[in-house]
């Protein structure tokens, strides 16, 4: 039986979760038809690592890498990507604001 691992690779801990989870919600539907490849291919091993990059409008965002452990399920994994998934701009939370830049340069440096 295959994995299906989703896994943060930054650090939360100056991240406004609010953001994330409108995030989430707006990818819905991605990570519904992801789930959906997982059960038709129960074998494959399915990573996904959400990491984070810079972004125009809020200075950050989380964005996905998928690996999967067959070509041909991973053609399908980035079909899915490119037409379902929304890069997710993250707000920093009360800790993070006083020192915005530089916690967004820490956060994108460490993960």
């Amino acid at each position: 039986m295959g994995t299906f691992i989703k896994e943060i690779v930054y650090n939360q801990a100056f991240i406004d979760q609010t953001s994330r989870r409108k995030g989430d919600e707006r990818n819905r539907e991605f990570w519904q038809k992801m789930g959906n490849l997982h059960s038709s291919y129960p074998d494959c091993d399915i990573l996904i690592e959400a990491y984070a990059k810079e972004h125009f409008s809020t200075g950050i965002a989380e964005d996905l890498k998928i690996t999967c452990s067959s070509p041909d399920v991973q053609d399908l994994a980035n079909r899915i990507y490119n037409t379902d998934y929304y890069v997710v701009p993250l707000k920093l939370s009360e800790l993070g604001c006083a020192e915005k830049d530089e916690v967004i340069a820490h956060i994108l440096q460490n993960g």
